[in-house]
């Protein structure tokens, strides 16, 4: 009858209601924590007593750079590799550690526990055992790369697995990268100012003997100090069996 009709009228009515307020719905929805970035440049300390300089890049590719053992100003190698994250954790295990002091180039892994802008704190793995390290965000991270920024002569040292020689690299204002050592050894290539983080994409190529590399083309990442002038450049070959390391100042 009419009567009964209107009651399961009302009955779905408030049916509806009650599910689009989310009533009468037992079931939770989970909202995971955000994903924290390791995207920028991290400064800290190993617990050998070596000093660290970190860039991960947008997507996820690592440079770790780390100094001879209570000697800040000498680099000593760098760990580079690709990784990922997971909640809170950043993992990489295809990590290449490009040791000069042994003249080694080392499989290795690196996992890391990441504050956003705040800390990347963790350990780097090795068949023989494990470093840990702690670093935190450096705010230069926020500050666009420009080209002008690293614009100049630097003289300082290029580092290979083979030894160390004194090298000048010239950057000009377009990205053309020069450069000679003192073997004689010249190299060409460009700088690109990046997107994702305070550091700069460059590539390097070794012209003919007495070139170490002679004809090899390397690709990697540098970063520059602004109060102390300097710049950091690393950049594995293109099977990651060896790498190089440019640290040089300007006026």
């Amino acid at each position: 009858d009419m009567n009964t009709m209107k009651t399961r009228m009302a009955a779905i009515a408030a049916s509806a209601v009650l599910a689009a307020c989310g009533g009468g719905d037992d079931s939770t929805t989970t909202v995971s924590a955000p994903t924290a970035s390791p995207t920028g440049l991290w400064t800290g300390t190993t617990n050998t007593n070596r000093a660290l300089t970190g860039v991960v890049l947008g997507d996820g590719t690592h440079y770790v750079l780390y100094s001879m053992i209570g000697i800040p100003s000498i680099i000593a190698g760098v760990v580079q590799g690709t990784g990922a994250m997971s909640g809170s954790t950043f993992s990489s295990n295809n990590a290449r550690d490009f040791n000069l002091e042994s003249a080694s180039v080392l499989p290795a892994t690196l996992s890391a526990n990441v504050v956003t802008k705040q800390s990347f704190t963790g350990s780097i793995s090795y068949s023989s055992g494990a470093n840990s390290f702690t670093s935190t965000y450096d705010p230069v991270s926020d500050t666009p790369a420009a080209l002008p920024t690293v614009q100049g002569t630097y003289t300082g040292q290029v580092v290979t697995s083979a030894g160390s020689e004194s090298a000048t690299l010239v950057v000009a204002s377009t990205g053309a990268l020069s450069g000679t050592g003192t073997s004689g050894c010249k190299v060409s290539g460009t700088v690109t100012a990046r997107t994702d983080v305070n550091a700069y994409s460059f590539t390097l190529s070794f012209g003919p003997a007495p070139c170490l590399f002679a004809g090899q083309t390397f690709s990697g990442v540098a970063g520059f100090n602004a109060t102390a002038k300097r710049l950091y450049a690393a950049a594995p070959n293109s099977t990651r069996t060896d790498g190089i390391l440019f640290v040089g100042t300007k006026p």
